[in-house]
């Protein structure tokens, strides 16, 4: 089922979701004083938001990002740090590299969670098929993908809400989510704007400083 309305945000859905990808792109080749402005820009807007998702968003990938530091710091080939005479088994240019990959995770991480912090899911889902919509001469369903990220992000949602008050419960009720799942998926339209091509002029242009 399909619902027009009039734009009630600044920039459509659709614009915020490529601003991210622009922005990733230009965070994975920037250095770390690009991540500098990058870090304090993301800080300052979800403090504003008073959002915590991007802190529980790092607390889960905290493995996922040491692994990144560590095998960086273990393959890369170079002078050993030492602890006085002691050696450490990781390179000073390893571990330089790898904070510099996680820092770049961390920086993504963030821009997702302001992302989903001014986008609610029905404009996510909104933002999705108007993206894909363009594929559909060549055999993509913009509808199909659009219900089964609205599903997903359902269960996502449903599935970080424990039931019980141990891991054990946590682990037995896992697979049964909250509710049903909507049987309707409403796609709200909206019209691009000059806003939304200002904007996204403007992330390309960061993404070519960056590069």
């Amino acid at each position: 089922m399909t619902a027009y309305a009039s734009p009630a945000n600044f920039l459509h859905p659709a614009t915020r979701i490529l601003l991210w990808v622009l922005f990733a792109a230009a965070v994975a080749v920037t250095d770390w004083r690009g991540l500098a402005v990058a870090g304090a820009l993301l800080a300052a807007a979800l403090g504003v938001l008073g959002d915590r998702t991007c802190v529980a968003m790092l607390r889960r990938a905290r493995w996922l990002l040491l692994s990144l530091l560590l095998i960086y710091a273990l393959a890369t080939p170079g002078p050993e740090l030492a602890v006085g005479e002691m050696p450490l088994l990781v390179s000073r240019e390893g571990v330089e590299t790898g904070l510099l990959q996680a820092s770049r995770l961390v920086a993504v991480i963030a821009g997702l969670a302001l992302l989903l912090a001014l986008t609610p899911v029905p404009q996510l889902v909104s933002g999705i098929h108007a993206i894909l919509s363009p594929l559909r001469s060549v055999g993509v369903q913009p509808e199909r993908a659009a219900v089964r990220l609205s599903l997903t992000l359902d269960y996502a949602r449903a599935l970080g809400r424990p039931k019980g008050k141990s891991w054990r419960d946590a682990l037995v009720t896992a697979l049964e989510p909250d509710g049903d799942p909507p049987s309707v998926v409403v796609i709200q339209r909206s019209p691009f704007t000059w806003h939304d091509c200002a904007a996204l002029a403007a992330g390309a242009a960061v993404l070519v400083i960056a590069w």
